[in-house]
């Protein structure tokens, strides 16, 4: 917080709450969760792989399954996923051809399930206009 004294207490504030809520330890169920969550979508034609890194997830799109060959990057396709998303109800964050799921830590369980579920309407219904 370079030094900024009202930034330094919301930030000591901040972890007093951590530590009181025991959020961290409160968050290894929803870890679980989204991981369950994010298993079907392995399923769905263009996505390569999916990792997972605690409540962080990424989400690769690939143009051919079979040989992991990325979206070439004119075709946005991350950006048309983010679009049809947003359309959806949900604002995520593409970086090229890999979506990045990032939910608050605060999210609860239904709503970590319809981010989920948009997503993966989002990724069939872009894909499948390219």
């Amino acid at each position: 917080y370079t030094g900024n004294p009202l930034g330094c207490t919301v930030a000591l504030a901040n972890l007093d709450v951590f530590k009181k809520e025991k959020t961290l330890a409160r968050l290894q169920p929803k870890i679980k969760t989204m991981a369950r969550l994010l298993r079907p979508l392995r399923q769905l034609p263009n996505v390569g792989d999916i990792r997972q890194q605690g409540f962080i997830a990424a989400v690769e799109l690939v143009e051919d399954k079979r040989t992991q060959k990325p979206y070439p990057l004119e075709a946005r396709m991350g950006h048309r996923v983010a679009q049809e998303a947003r359309r959806l109800g949900l604002v995520l964050r593409p970086l090229g051809h890999i979506m990045v799921l990032m939910p608050p830590l605060s999210t609860d369980t239904s709503t970590l399930e319809r981010m989920i579920t948009i997503l993966h309407r989002a990724i069939a219904t872009a894909t499948a206009s390219q």
